[in-house]
This record gives structure tokens, sequence and C-alpha cells, in this order.
């Protein structure tokens, strides 16, 4: 006779309701943090580089909470090597001479040139390390696939039947998008993901597909079905559109800029999102600036600038770092901490200046970011632009972030309201609270009692946190 224990009974049902709770919880409670390499290496990462860029990430950036590594496109890709390097043969990639490693179901493998030790050695190396590990993914299928006339994994269905000959990447010409309506597309996709899954891969960044609803819902169903906690990443953010929130609320991370790189014109698409996307950052999803292009870049390139210096996914040709001022540079960051974008490095770990490695590391930044609060623009006159952020476990505290968008130094003088404190009752000022203002970039304090004056450079911010005195 079995006896009943109802000890051991209420332990299990505790566990068993822990699970489930955990099980509930969507991921990326907070903006997702980490590497993705396509800004430093664009698609010519090796698996030599990428263990380095991981033991010096395990180093100095995941005790900050930077944990995702992420590889972005190229890793199925075969290159003809410069001579005992991982380096490519720039200039040798065109439709005609590139090909890629695809299993017998079209779905890709790592290339045998960069990663000739597989993606589930990385993945193994990088949980070593305490990190998790992503891949890129471009939308669809490889156009190889149905050169080779492979077969959708687990069906009869050949890959050439499922895809849509109309649902063409501007920009990416060895893909061709899937017709969901089709038998065995679900499936292809299922076979796709799991292969990922069975790697141990944690994020997936998929690309060319913000304007494809069908396609995300396809990609989070088979997510779904594995079992497995990834992260899914949308990009790019040309075509994303507000109407489509319900189909982009199947990932967590949502690209609502163009490629963003080390020019004003990258801050400048930052400010239009963070105006179109400002509240829409929750617990689970969030509004993505996308990467941060500080510290080295395209680093194999080295310093030609002419056609032969580029390559296929390569963007300017030549290795440098970020052509951002100082204050250009600290804008670019304050956007995404008042932003609580998600905070993925682009520039080169192995390499990163002091500078750019003080402001991505900056633990005020990042404390800002990890609140979780897209900041809301509270004023916006005579080109400043002043965004504010509360603290969610606290409403007395909070950040600004006071942005100069002209090309001159600004000195002005601000009232609370202008920090929205008042709600729009200016005449109250002297009976509400004073404030302390911090500057987190200037290691200075202020206290604000009815109006101050700040001085904010050209293209540049005064990034505080506040607190009720």
């Amino acid at each position: 006779m079995i006896k009943f224990n109802r000890f051991s009974f209420c332990i299990t049902l505790i566990l068993a309701f822990a699970t489930f709770i955990k099980a509930q919880t969507p991921l990326a409670q907070t903006p997702p943090m980490g590497y993705n390499s396509y800004n430093s290496y664009n698609n010519y990462l090796s698996q030599e580089t990428a263990v380095q860029l991981m033991d010096v990430m395990a180093e100095k950036y995941l005790p900050l909470g930077y944990n995702y590594f992420v590889i972005d496109l190229g890793w199925y890709s075969e290159y003809e090597l410069q001579p005992g390097t991982r380096i490519p043969v720039f200039g040798k990639e065109t439709k005609e001479q590139l090909r890629f490693n695809i299993d017998k179901y079209g779905l890709p493998e790592p290339s045998k040139a960069l990663f000739d030790k597989g993606i589930k050695h990385l993945v193994d190396y990088a949980h070593s390390k305490g990190l998790k590990f992503g891949l890129h993914l471009m939308r669809g299928v490889i156009t190889q696939a149905i050169e080779q006339n492979c077969q959708v994994k687990g069906t009869n269905i050949l890959i050439k039947d499922i895809v849509d000959t109309t649902s063409v990447c501007e920009w990416c010409w060895f893909t061709l998008g899937v017709n969901m309506k089709k038998p065995g597309s679900q499936e292809y996709y299922n076979s796709l993901i799991e292969k990922l899954a069975n790697w141990g891969v944690d994020f997936i960044k998929y690309d060319d597909i913000t304007g494809m609803p069908a396609e995300i819902i396809g990609i989070s169903k088979a997510i779904e079905k594995t079992g497995r906690p990834i992260i899914l990443s949308l990009s790019p953010g040309e075509d994303t559109k507000p109407d489509n929130l319900p189909y982009y609320k199947k990932a967590n991370m949502l690209r609502v800029t163009a490629d963003i790189w080390d020019y004003q014109r990258s801050i400048d698409h930052g400010f239009k999102a963070m105006k179109e996307y400002q509240g829409y950052g929750i617990p689970g999803f969030w509004p993505d600036l996308d990467m941060i292009t500080l510290g080295p870049l395209e680093v194999l390139l080295g310093k030609r600038l002419d056609n032969m210096g580029k390559g296929f996914g390569t963007q300017n040709g030549f290795s440098r770092i970020s052509r951002f001022t100082q204050d250009q540079a600290r804008t670019f960051i304050t956007q995404r901490a008042i932003f609580a974008s998600p905070l993925m490095v682009g520039g080169d770990l192995i390499t990163m200046d002091d500078f750019n490695f003080s402001l991505i590391t900056n633990k005020d930044m990042i404390e800002c970011n990890q609140n979780g609060v897209t900041g809301f623009l509270v004023y916006n006159t005579d080109s400043i632009e002043i965004y504010k952020a509360v603290n969610k476990n606290n409403p007395l505290l909070g950040w600004l972030a006071v942005f100069n968008r002209s090309e001159k130094y600004k000195s002005q003088v601000f009232n609370k309201n202008s920090f929205g404190f008042n709600f729009n009752r200016p005449m109250l000022d002297v009976l509400m609270p004073n404030y302390r203002l911090r500057d987190i970039w200037n290691k200075k304090s202020y206290t604000l009692q009815n109006t101050i004056e700040l001085t904010i450079p050209a293209h540049g911010v005064v990034f505080v946190e506040y607190s009720e005195l």
C-alpha cells in the first residue's frame, strides 16, 4: 500500500506551479541586450573570431547584462578565402559565384569556409560562457534549394511549390518568400526553426519580414512548436507600419528604423521612430532602433575606398572607428536609453575604443534602458526635443533627455512644465516640488526650483536622472 505524503505532494504542486508561471512569462521582460556581428564583421565572421568575441563579451559585457551573441547574415555562405586566412576574397560574390551550404531539405548549414566546426560547437561555447546564442535568417527560402530540387522535410512537397515568385527581397537576390496558403509552407518553417532549436539557438533575427504578416505568424508558430524559449527579432524597419502591430507582437523585437550606421542621418531616423512608436514598448515586445554603431566598424575591410573594397553585405567599404562626434555618440546612445530600445552592440568588442566602451557600458544609461519604459516626448520647440521616462518602480524618479537637434550650441531656460512635471499647469510652479537633476554624461548635479538654464551642444544631449527633493 502506497502512503500518501502530503508534504511531498505540496512541494510537487509548488514546483509545478512555479514551472507553469515561468512558462507563461514572456521572454524579454526588459529590452534584450547583446552583440550583433553585422556592423563590425559584415557577412564574414569566422568561428575563431566568434570565440574571441564571446570571450571578451563574457568578461567585459555580460556582467552588465549584455548576454545575446548574434551572428548576422553570411553564416551559411561559401566564400573563396584569402590564402592562410578566414577572410573572403572580396569582389568574388556575384550571383553566379556565391554559393550556400544547404542540406537536402534546402535548410541552411554552417559555412565550411567560415565555420567548419559547425554552429552547435559555437552555441555550446556560448552557453559555457553564460551567454545566449543567436542567428540571422532571411525570410523565405534560399533559391539554390529550388535549383537543387529540394523537398520540404517530412513531406513529398518540393520547395519550388511553396514559394511566392512575386515575393522578392529588394536587396537580397538569393531568397524568395513563402506563400503561407500553400501546402507545406508551415512545415517548411517548422523544419527550419526546429533545426536551429536543436542546435540550442536562443535568438533569431529574421530579415526582410516586417511587411509580411503571414510569414511572421508562420515563424512564430514554428518557434512555439519547438517549446524552446527563443527571442524573435524582426527586421528591417523601412516598411514597418503601426497597423501591423498585432502581427509584430508575435515577436519580441521590432525594427522601426532603416539600417543604422555612423552618420547624422541615422540619428535622425531614430528621432522619427521615437515619435512614431513612443509608448509601444511593453515587457515581451520592444520597438528597436537597430544596432549600436559605436566603436570599430567593418573591421575586415581595411582602408580601401574603391568598389573592390566592398563585398556582399558591406555598407561603406572601409574599416573605421565610428564617425560620430562625441556629442553625436552621446545623443545616439541616449536615444536607446530613454526609448528602451534593445541594446545590441554593433562595434567590434575585441578592439573597442575607450570612449565608446564608456558609453555602451555606462551603468546609468543601462539602468534607464532596462527600466523598460519607452520615453514620451514632453517638449518640442525650436529644435529642442525633451523625452521623459518615469521609473516604473517609483513615480518620483525618472530620466530626462534634452536633445539639441540643431547645428549650433544652445543655452535655454526651462521650467518644470518643460520637463512634463506640471501637467501643463505652469502657474503652479512655485507650489510643486523641487527636483534634483543629475547629469549623467557631464557628472554634474542641478536643483530645479522654478527654472533652470541648460547648455546643449550642437547635435548633443543633456541626459539627467531626476528625483523629487
